[in-house]
């Protein structure tokens, strides 16, 4: 995650809508991000492996969180993903992020059709 930052910082305007892709960094790199690209938005799945990972799940502030399946090819006990499953990745985020997982869904809603202008 850093070493992207790294690649586009000053290569792109600060200013430019960015949607990382499932993230999992840190919360320095949540942090750094923000710093650099404001209009950062991070993409989550269901999935943090570590306590690293969880800590920077919790960090990324509430206007930047959106939700990622990546259909078809996260998979789930051998079943494919399909966008039918945001409902599930909102649930496990909402356990790491200690709110509703409604709260979750709503907000990644709202940032998304901010983020893409919907």
């Amino acid at each position: 995650m850093l070493q992207l930052l790294y690649h586009l910082k000053g290569v792109i305007s600060g200013e430019q809508k960015i949607h990382v892709h499932c993230f999992t960094g840190s919360v320095l790199a949540v942090e750094m991000w923000i710093k650099e690209f404001p209009n950062v938005h991070f993409g989550l799945t269901k999935v943090a492996r570590s306590e690293a990972e969880r800590q920077a799940v919790c960090s990324i502030p509430d206007d930047k969180l959106l939700l990622k399946t990546d259909s078809p090819y996260f998979s789930s006990s051998g079943q494919f993903s399909c966008p039918c499953h945001l409902g599930g990745v909102a649930a496990g985020i909402s356990r790491i992020r200690g709110v509703a997982w409604t709260n979750v869904l709503n907000l990644a809603n709202t940032n998304a059709r901010r983020l893409y202008n919907a």
